[in-house]
């Protein structure tokens, strides 16, 4: 999940943005922002996840094989 955390990252910036404009009403704001963030949040959730690394479990230490 840290892979793609700039993604949140990102949808937090554009959210502020929204938030931050002067030429919309504070109506059309919220609703642009309710409008966006779910459409936002699913195409996050929808990404591949990335591929896990085989990893072989470390030996512990004093321990021979």
């Amino acid at each position: 999940m840290a892979e793609f955390g700039w993604l949140w990252v990102l949808l937090a910036v554009i959210n502020a943005n929204i938030a931050a404009s002067n030429r919309r009403s504070p109506i059309a704001r919220f609703l642009l922002s309710l409008a966006i963030g779910p459409i936002a949040t699913v195409i996050l959730l929808l990404r591949p996840a990335p591929p896990l690394e085989a990893k072989s479990p470390a030996q512990l230490p004093g321990t021979t094989d």
